[in-house]
């Protein structure tokens, strides 16, 4: 089986990943990763074009999304193809991150690997709970943390979760994929998640 795990950054997606693969003794990546595979393959004017990230410490939230739209665009072929071998292959994984848009996972359902596919995208809508959330953690490799150096900082990135999760939201709903609200409870709505799988 291979699970993907979607959504907006700080949601969950990187833990419930890794304790879904702990679980199922799975393999697990991000597609932050096989990112860098993919522009070892582009010229530097290509890289900036397909992987916008000049300048998105001080970006709006909106012109956080449109990057992260046009990333996910550039690795899905990638990611479809890593899908298509590790099926073929028999090997059962975990991929996760902020680029498995619905609308391109939706292009699976036409392709012989959906029935070894399930899907699952983690949200917050809650502004203070997502700008409390930044408070709380010390992970300073997310790059997300990195770019809050004051409280418009914190603010900012709050928002760009929030809009990106209410995007991923109804995007998901349309292509019938589950969408799971995390900022309730997080431990127990991941332990129940963990269940399901």
């Amino acid at each position: 089986m291979i699970y993907l795990i979607g959504g907006a950054p700080r949601c969950g997606k990187t833990i419930f990943s890794k304790r879904l693969a702990v679980k199922n003794h799975i393999s697990w990546i991000s597609t932050d990763l096989l990112g860098t595979v993919v522009k070892l393959y582009l010229s530097w004017d290509e890289q900036s074009a397909k992987f916008p990230n000049a300048g998105l410490c001080t970006a709006s939230p909106r012109q956080l999304l449109a990057a992260e739209l046009r990333q996910g665009k550039t690795l899905w072929p990638g990611i479809e193809r890593f899908i298509h071998d590790l099926v073929r292959w028999r090997h059962d994984y975990v991929i996760e991150g902020v680029h498995l848009f619905p609308q391109y996972v939706a292009r699976l359902k036409r392709t012989s690997v959906w029935k070894e596919v399930e899907v699952i995208y983690l949200i917050k809508h809650d502004l203070e709970k997502i700008v409390e959330g930044f408070k709380k953690t010390d992970e300073q490799t997310d790059w997300l943390l990195q770019c809050i150096k004051t409280e418009n900082d914190l603010l900012r990135a709050g928002k760009m979760v929030q809009i990106k999760s209410l995007y991923i939201e109804r995007q998901a709903r349309k292509y019938g994929f589950d969408v799971i609200n995390t900022e309730k409870n997080f431990e127990e709505t991941i332990l129940k998640l963990l269940d399901r799988f």
